[in-house]
């Protein structure tokens, strides 16, 4: 029997494009679609490197809740750019 071969970027990609769709992704959610260990590992590696690379942030309300991913908007776009007062005459 082959183990099956799964990859980091891959994982990643998939899970930017869900947060990007639907605003925010339970992980368990994520994790409910893996087939085998190895697959959830290499899913929580790819998050924790969207993590580190800003791409998502994520929160958890209570020790032991569900981890909910959300779509970060990056530093530098317009809906990060502070609004300026119109210095009109």
């Amino acid at each position: 029997m082959r183990a099956e071969a799964y990859d980091v970027e891959d994982k990643m990609a998939l899970i930017a494009q869900a947060v990007a769709e639907e605003g925010s992704v339970l992980l368990s959610a994520l994790l409910m679609r893996c087939r085998a260990r190895a697959e959830m590992i290499v899913t929580f590696v790819a998050l924790l490197e969207l993590v580190k690379i800003g791409q998502v942030s994520v929160i958890q309300t209570q020790h032991f809740d569900d981890i909910t991913i959300l779509h970060r908007t990056p530093e530098g776009s317009e809906r990060h750019a502070p609004i300026e007062p119109s210095r009109g005459a």
